[in-house]
């Protein structure tokens, strides 16, 4: 099976499952032709296809609950219960019983194409090693939450050097389009997030790369002085569901959120079909472009490898059986996993991008 038809047959499911909003799709599907690492953001279900095939030797290694989408996209920062600012995966989507490296190749595929792109400075094999010294310190001193307080000093200036502009991000909140048709179920959960208001917007809101086509709603309100928002978006299990053909799968989405060993999101949740969450100008991901130095990029990168450990090694039964496979593997096992899964990749964006030209003439 080909990118197309992996894709078609991906978008059937999809569409089978929940409501499609059609231009964000075609958004989607135009963003997967423009350029390397939107195609690889898009296109989860076409990696856990191919995983299995071109790294058929770590595909073997012990499964546990992972994130599976792990990319540089998906590191970021919120708030916990006690305000303190958390460093973590932000994005559990295809959450689902998988073996633990795909999660670490498929972060470290991403820096592939970031480094195309001129994103980042840091060379390949330097990237690889800082991803496997956070994940193998984990390993051996066990998982930790990032609180970016009196510790990870470095990471803390990087986070505060990220925080948007409150001015300009509720003006940018603010000027979604409104939303005309909001499904009762998604109004009410937004409106058991908000505090005690008595009015609220609802908008609409286009964002991500693999979950564009999902409806997505945003509540602002005004409260005690300041803007406040909620978001939601249409819940969907993981592409290894279809893959897997299973019907009915466990919610991983809330398992990974409570086996964890980040500090919870006591805003995230998924109550009756929608993933609910907190919109704040502390809630930004980081962007490997907009880092200062190499040395920034390093502390980085090493705090990922350790956060996707956080997912899969909180419970130290599952932490010790990685570790030994881990201590087993060759030194290169990372990085030549990620760049045959890069040239499956390249191959199918050039695929994908002759495909969507073909239909423009």
């Amino acid at each position: 099976m080909d990118i197309i038809a992996s894709t078609h047959r991906y978008d059937k499911w999809q569409g089978s499952l929940i409501k499609i909003v059609p231009e964000d799709r075609q958004k989607k599907h135009d963003d997967m032709a423009a350029d390397l690492l939107p195609h690889l953001r898009s296109t989860y279900y076409r990696w856990a296809e191919l995983f299995p095939l071109v790294c058929p030797d770590l595909a073997e290694l012990f499964a546990v609950l992972s994130a599976g989408d792990e990319h540089l996209g998906n590191i970021g920062t919120y708030r916990d219960a006690e305000a303190r600012l958390i460093l973590a995966n932000n994005d559990k989507d295809e959450a689902w019983i998988i073996p633990w490296p795909n999660d670490l190749v498929r972060l470290a595929t991403s820096t592939v194409f970031a480094s195309i792109g001129g994103h980042i400075d840091i060379g390949f094999a330097d990237l690889c090693e800082a991803i496997l010294a956070g994940y193998g310190k984990g390993l051996e001193k066990g998982a930790m939450p990032f609180v970016l307080s009196e510790k990870h000093a470095k990471l803390r200036r990087l986070a505060h050097t990220r925080l948007r502009d409150p001015k300009l991000f509720w003006k940018k909140v603010r000027s979604l389009p409104a939303a005309k048709h909001v499904p009762a179920t998604a109004r009410r959960v937004l409106e058991n997030a908000l505090p005690d208001v008595k009015e609220y917007e609802i908008y609409s809101r286009t964002a991500g790369e693999g979950s564009l086509g999902r409806q997505r709603f945003v509540a602002v309100a005004m409260y005690k002085g300041g803007w406040v928002a909620r978001e939601v978006k249409a819940y969907m299990p993981s592409a290894h569901a279809m893959l897997e053909g299973v019907k009915n799968p466990p919610n991983y989405y809330v398992q990974l959120i409570e086996q964890s060993a980040d500090c919870p999101d006591p805003f995230l949740h998924v109550e009756n079909g929608w993933v609910c969450r907190r919109l704040s100008p502390d809630c930004s991901k980081f962007d490997l472009a907009q880092l200062a130095a190499v040395e920034d990029e390093w502390v980085l990168l090493k705090a990922m490898g350790r956060s996707v450990l956080n997912l899969h090694g909180a419970n130290p039964k599952h932490r010790e059986k990685i570790r030994k496979e881990f201590k087993k593997l060759p030194s290169n096992w990372l990085k030549k996993g990620s760049l045959h899964m890069a040239e499956e990749v390249r191959a199918d964006f050039a695929q994908w991008r002759k495909f969507m030209n073909s239909r423009e003439d």
